[in-house]
């Protein structure tokens, strides 16, 4: 809210960023942030767990991630505007076509654009493929719900900056396609974001499904 803003910029100066819904508050975040990228990432902003695991990877990339309407049936040109004006030839899709459609990828390819769809049968094995994409290895792995979003929201963009991947994963377990990710990743070390309530002490040990 407006108080909020003006609390904040009692204490710094205060800039908001913001959009007539979703989809331009991410174009307008990432137009403020970068001038250029070579690669972009697309994620839907419908559901959480494909943008929170490719931001990790795009901030390590110093890349952005825009968000999209994942069912529409072509890119909006809106969307296509700021990938054009990045510079970006290459085009990363988070998730399967049920998150972004086929018709957005194909109209991207028509528009010229080298895409590259990062997919898994759910959600934990498409941060997995965004994973393996992104990073040959890693010191540190980043795990967080993939249920619920806050810890993961935090979380990813502190792996980012570190220039390490965040995993989603069951609150319970460690799902079979996140456990050989972590293996063939060879971290030497593991954080949990969250308390037991997001993630139990079954994924502390590492416990698979």
């Amino acid at each position: 809210s407006a108080a909020v803003e003006d609390q904040l910029d009692a204490i710094a100066p205060t800039t908001r960023i913001g959009g007539t819904d979703r989809y331009e508050t991410s174009r307008n975040l990432v137009a403020s942030a970068f001038t250029s990228a070579s690669v972009v990432y697309l994620a839907t902003g419908a559901t959480f767990p494909d943008a929170l695991t490719a931001g990790a990877a795009a901030g390590a990339q110093h890349v952005p991630v825009i968000l999209v309407p994942g069912g529409a049936k072509a890119v909006d040109s809106q969307t296509l505007a700021l990938i054009s004006q990045l510079g970006a030839t290459t085009v990363r899709i988070a998730g399967g076509t049920g998150a972004v459609s086929a018709g957005i990828e194909s109209s991207l390819k028509a528009k010229g654009f080298t895409t590259q769809r990062l997919q898994g049968a759910d959600r934990y094995a498409t941060a997995v493929a965004i994973n393996r994409q992104a990073f040959s290895s890693a010191d540190v792995a980043f795990l967080s719900s993939g249920t619920t979003f806050p810890d993961a929201l935090s979380g990813s963009a502190a792996a980012g900056a570190l220039g390490q991947p965040l995993y989603t994963t069951p609150s319970t377990c460690l799902s079979s396609a996140i456990d050989k990710g972590l293996t063939a990743m060879d971290p030497s070390r593991i954080t949990l974001l969250g308390g037991t309530g997001a993630l139990t002490s079954s994924v502390a040990t590492l416990s698979r499904c």
